[in-house]
């Protein structure tokens, strides 16, 4: 079997889109000197994914190369993050998008998964209740998103 890297079609303007988010995301990880505890990891750990996952059949089975867009969007995600929420847990799914979720051993779950069209899906379980919805990823971190993740943080 003879694997290839996966080929991409992109014009020199969506080029010059995803370097200028590439940078600005970037230069707010430089400037932000308040990270707290879990979130550099979790930067990284996003960083990691996003590599191991670039190509198609990454988990050895069918999956799909990592969208850069949905890449881009969780890590935009995290740094709209106020300071003082627990770091979430990245992953990526077959589809090839990012997810951000946080647990609670209780079973209290808010999971994040960004697609390659500026959407964020949440689902949220907290006890009995099951919450789902899909926003712009351009609304950013929001008083929904605040009130769900502060309602899984607290013990």
């Amino acid at each position: 079997m003879i694997l290839s890297a996966p080929s991409y079609s992109c014009s020199s303007q969506e080029i010059e889109e995803i370097v200028q988010v590439q940078q600005e995301l970037d230069s707010k990880m430089k400037e932000s000197n308040s990270l707290s505890e879990g979130w550099l990891p979790a930067l990284q750990r996003l960083e990691r994914l996003k590599n191991a996952a670039s190509v198609n059949g990454w988990d050895g089975e069918g999956a799909q190369a990592i969208s850069l867009t949905s890449y881009n969007n969780a890590k935009w995600f995290l740094y709209s993050i106020p300071v003082g929420i627990m770091a979430p847990d990245p992953g990526v799914d077959v589809n090839g998008q990012m997810t951000l979720e946080w647990r609670k051993a209780d079973g209290r779950l808010l999971s994040l998964t960004f697609d390659d069209r500026d959407n964020v899906h949440y689902i949220c379980f907290l006890r009995a209740e099951k919450i789902y919805s899909v926003r712009p990823i351009s609304l950013g971190y929001s008083e929904a998103l605040e009130y769900f993740l502060e309602d899984i943080i607290k013990d």
